[in-house]
C-alpha cells in the first residue's frame, strides 16, 4: 500500500513538473528572426507587438485624417473661388481642385493598413489569453502591415507623384497656354504629394525589424516630427 501512494505521489508530481515544463517553454521563434527568442516570455512578446500596433495604428489615422483635411479643404476653396474668376483663371483652378481631389483619393487608398486592423485585434489581445496561437497570429498581423507600410514609401509612389503633377502641368500649358500655372501647379503639387509621402507612418515597420533582430525594448522618439494639419504641415515635439 505505501509503495502504491509513493508510486502515485511520484507520478503526481513528474505530471505536475512535465506540465510546467509545457507551459514554461517559448514559442517558436518568428519567420525571419534574426536572433533567439528563447529566453522571451510570450506575454512580452505580445506586449511589445501590441505597443507597436496601438502606436502606429493612431499614427496612421492622424496622417489619413490631417492629409484628408488638408487636400479637402484645397479643393474646396479652389472649388468656392471659381464664381468670382476669369475664365482664364478658372481653367487653372478647376485642374487645381483635380489635382487635389486626388488627393483626397490618394490618401484613402494609401492610409497604412494598421489604422483600420490594428485597434480590433488590440481589443483581442486584451480580452484573450497570451499564447502561442495569440502571439503567431499577432506577429502575422504585424509582418503583414509592415510589408504594406514600406509599400506606401516605396520608390515608385515618388515617382507617380511627378508624373501625374507633370500631366497635369502638360495639360494646362500645352491644351491652354497656361505655362506660369502650369509651373506653379507642377511644383507645388509635387512638394505637397512628397510630403504626403514622406510623413507616412512607418513606425510599424521599423518596429518589426528590430522585433526581429530581438530587440524588444521601447524605441526613443524622435525630437521632431513633421505632422500634417488642416493648414499644411507643422513641425511638433515628440517625447
Amino acid at each position: 500500500m505505501l509503495r502504491g501512494r509513493l508510486h502515485l505521489r511520484t507520478l503526481l508530481l513528474c505530471s505536475v513538473i512535465g506540465a510546467h515544463a509545457v507551459l514554461a517553454s517559448p514559442c517558436p521563434d518568428p519567420t525571419g528572426a534574426k536572433a533567439p527568442f528563447t529566453e522571451v516570455e510570450t506575454a512580452h512578446r505580445i506586449k511589445v507587438l501590441r505597443r507597436a500596433l496601438e502606436v502606429d495604428s493612431k499614427s496612421s489615422q492622424n496622417w489619413k485624417f490631417g492629409w484628408g483635411a488638408a487636400y479637402g479643404l484645397g479643393t474646396s476653396m479652389q472649388l468656392i473661388a471659381l464664381p468670382a474668376l476669369g475664365a482664364a483663371d478658372r481653367i487653372d483652378f478647376v485642374w487645381g481642385a483635380l489635382s487635389t481631389g486626388v488627393g483626397v483619393g490618394f490618401v484613402i487608398i494609401s492610409t497604412p493598413d494598421v489604422a483600420e486592423n490594428g485597434p480590433p485585434f488590440i481589443r483581442k489581445i486584451d480580452t484573450s489569453e497570451h499564447d502561442c496561437a495569440l502571439l503567431a497570429e499577432a506577429e502575422a498581423l504585424v509582418a503583414k502591415d509592415a510589408v504594406n507600410e514600406r509599400d506606401n514609401v516605396a520608390w515608385y509612389n515618388h515617382l507617380l507623384n511627378v508624373a501625374f503633377n507633370a500631366g497635369i502641368g502638360l495639360v494646362l500649358g500645352l491644351g491652354y497656354g497656361h505655362w506660369l500655372s502650369a509651373l506653379l501647379n507642377f511644383l507645388a503639387g509635387v512638394a505637397i504629394g512628397e510630403g504626403t509621402i514622406f510623413t507616412s507612418p512607418t513606425k510599424l515597420a521599423d518596429a518589426w525589424d528590430r522585433y526581429l533582430l530581438g530587440d524588444l525594448t521601447r524605441p526613443t522618439p524622435s525630437a521632431i516630427q513633421l505632422r500634417p494639419g488642416t493648414l499644411g504641415l507643422s513641425l511638433a515635439l515628440a517625447f
